[in-house]
């Protein structure tokens, strides 16, 4: 495939991040609003988790495609079987995504959840190790502080998914005590102060996304 397709490729990641991140962010009112049912509520909350499928696609298939993208532009300097293996892995690491959420109410799915929190975790290291061999020479792409930049950003991305995640662990006991029926008032304040305390950290993780895409169309230095 020539650079154009993996371009596009690599761009549809990003669109389709954004554009489901938007959805999730949008439902996430309904599930905080009191004044809807709880049935209402628990349906916001089925569309979000599904909802932001797309956006965990996304970030995993981000990773080959835009390394695929840097090695068809002479960026990247890896042979054919390298990039092969880093889409056998996206592969499985993929598969593990969808693992955790089709398994998330079982011992099953809490065991791969906290292995995909540790692999992203490596994987967030293994790009900052490259970044840092690259600046002095030694890795596998040119120094150029555009390309690091962008990589560092998509680390940096992944770092905030993983703050999200830890932030969002009340949030299961308390929309649960909703959906039954059980949640007081300080209970629902909770719950809205976590809704909105990770906003904040979503509109920073849009404006790294953009700045990485920024770098990646214009290539400034």
């Amino acid at each position: 495939m020539e650079h154009a397709g993996w371009l596009l490729l690599h761009l549809c990641c990003a669109i389709y991040w954004l554009g489901s991140d938007l959805v999730v962010y949008y439902v996430s009112g309904f599930i905080v609003d009191r004044q809807r049912s709880a049935a209402e509520r628990a349906l916001a909350a089925r569309i979000m988790l599904w909802a932001d499928m797309l956006p965990r696609t996304a970030v995993v298939l981000t990773l080959p495609t835009g390394f695929t993208l840097a090695w068809s532009l002479g960026f990247l300097s890896l042979d054919g079987q390298s990039i092969f293996a880093i889409w056998l892995f996206a592969a499985a690491w993929l598969a593990l995504t969808w693992a955790v959420f089709l398994k998330e109410r079982t011992e099953l799915g809490h065991r791969l959840a906290r292995f995909d929190f540790a692999l992203r975790i490596a994987i967030i290291l293994g790009l900052a190790f490259l970044i840092w061999r690259s600046a002095r020479g030694l890795g596998p792409m040119p120094a150029a502080p555009w390309l690091l930049g962008k990589v560092g950003l998509f680390a940096f991305v992944m770092a905030l998914g993983l703050v999200i995640r830890v932030q969002l662990k009340p949030f299961g006991p308390l929309f649960g005590k909703v959906l039954a029926g059980t949640a007081q008032s300080a209970d629902e304040d909770a719950l809205r102060r976590l809704i909105d305390g990770i906003k904040y950290v979503v509109w920073v993780l849009w404006a790294a996304l953009f700045v990485a895409i920024y770098l990646g169309l214009a290539k400034p230095y």
